[in-house]
């Protein structure tokens, strides 16, 4: 089993190395690592250079990470495809988890949980974290959604969805690309055994961006509501809400963190690789 790591970027030189380093750094190699440059504007492609023929660059002129992202899995070789951010660090045994929870070929898709690594009391967001991820997917059938920091597609899948996933860029699109791999039949797993970290960097904006970003959410399930797994419209109200709810504290974890001084500020947009 052959297995690609894809990652589109805009403007990440501050992040791509230590995510690189972290995939080079596993159990099991990956076989390819594709990185997207989406038109970044800063030293992106230059923190590349100290990788050499490890990485494999490629562009993508249409701006929105779910043009990089189907560039990526385009272009990727594998049989399974990893994505994940430039902010996202994966464990040690990221790879070899993979090739465990592919090895079963009903799998079409998984997606697993995430840490925090600049927050205050990141055994504790984590958790929670987890547990409204697992709550997500206790569904009998499989997922309908999958998590872009820390997911992966079997290239046979990928195909199949391939000309019918969304290019909207007021989606998601790794919620699009999870209901309409459900609808296709294809089986998401949840795999607490693909473990990662990342960034809570999206939590610095303002709590009307913060919401607006969680309503993408909802947006995207009430259009597709007839390609959905039962309940998932109610599953999105609530959990949006409740995370809504966690925003004041979760930006003070972030800001208390040394790290978030260094890291600066983002502005959310749906579609923000």
């Amino acid at each position: 089993m052959r297995v690609s790591v894809v990652i589109p970027v805009f403007n990440e030189a501050g992040m791509i190395g230590p995510c690189l380093d972290a995939l080079l750094r596993q159990t099991v190699a990956p076989d390819e690592l594709v990185v997207v440059d989406n038109n970044s504007t800063d030293a992106t492609v230059a923190a590349l250079a100290p990788y050499g023929d490890q990485v494999r660059l490629v562009r993508e002129p249409r701006q929105g990470v779910q043009h990089a992202r189907t560039a990526g899995f385009d272009a990727a070789t594998g049989d399974v495809l990893g994505r994940i951010d430039a902010d996202t660090r994966v464990g040690p045994r990221w790879v070899e988890g993979l090739h465990t929870v592919f090895a079963d070929p009903a799998i079409g898709a998984a997606t697993g949980p995430v840490s925090y690594y600049d927050m205050r009391l990141p055994r504790l967001v984590g958790a929670g974290d987890r547990l409204l991820r697992w709550i997500c997917a206790r569904t009998p059938d499989g997922l309908d959604w999958l998590y872009g920091a820390n997911m992966a597609v079997r290239a046979g899948a990928w195909r199949t969805v391939r000309n019918a996933v969304c290019h909207d860029p007021a989606l998601h699109e790794d919620l699009d690309l999870g209901i309409h791999l459900y609808a296709a039949g294809r089986r998401i797993v949840y795999a607490p055994e693909l473990a990662a970290g990342t960034s809570g960097r999206r939590i610095q904006v303002r709590r009307r961006d913060f919401r607006d970003y969680l309503l993408t959410t909802e947006h995207g399930i009430r259009t597709h509501d007839q390609l959905t797994a039962p309940w998932a419209v109610q599953r999105a109200w609530l959990s949006s809400r409740l995370m809504l709810m966690a925003f004041h504290p979760l930006l003070l974890l972030h800001r208390l963190h040394p790290a978030s001084a260094r890291a600066g500020t983002v502005r959310v947009r749906p579609m923000d690789p």
